[in-house]
C-alpha cells in the first residue's frame, strides 16, 4: 500500500500540473520521489511535468521507467520527449515499442504516431486497434 504522504504529494502535483503550475507540480512530484524513491508512478508524473516545462531530463526518466517496467505510458512519453528534443529516430523506436508490445486504442496514439511519421519522413504507420 502506498504511503499516504506519497499519495497526497502526487495528488497535489497533479492538481498543480492541471492548473499549468509546472514549477509547483515539479516540487510536489520531487517530494513524492524523496518519500518513495524509484516509484514508477511518481517518476512518470515527474517526467510529464518536466516534458511540459520543455526540460530534457524528462527523456532519461521515461527511459528509466520504460526499461524497468515496460509500460505503454513510458514509451509514449519517451516518443513525445524525443520528438520535442528533435530526436525523430529515437521517437520512432519508442513508438515502435508501443505498437509492437502494448495494447492500445488507435485514438490514444494517433497524434504521436502521425508526428513521428512526419518527423522521420515516413509514409505513415499502421497498428491494430486494441479496443
Amino acid at each position: 500500500m502506498p504511503d499516504i504522504e506519497v499519495l497526497d504529494a502526487l495528488a497535489q502535483g497533479h492538481r498543480e500540473h492541471a492548473a499549468a503550475n509546472f514549477d509547483a507540480s515539479q516540487e510536489w512530484f520531487e517530494r513524492a520521489l524523496r518519500i518513495a524513491p524509484g516509484d514508477a508512478t511518481v517518476l512518470l508524473a515527474l517526467a510529464g511535468t518536466l516534458l511540459a516545462k520543455g526540460l530534457p531530463e524528462c527523456r532519461a526518466i521515461y527511459e528509466q521507467v520504460a526499461s524497468a517496467n515496460d509500460v505503454r505510458e513510458a514509451w509514449l512519453g519517451l516518443a513525445v520527449a524525443n520528438l520535442h528534443h528533435r530526436r525523430p529516430t529515437e521517437a520512432a523506436g519508442a513508438l515502435g515499442a508501443v505498437l509492437s508490445q502494448h495494447a492500445h486504442a488507435i485514438a490514444d496514439i494517433a497524434a504521436v504516431a502521425d508526428a513521428v511519421a512526419r518527423a522521420t519522413r515516413s509514409p505513415g504507420w499502421c497498428a491494430l486497434d486494441g479496443t
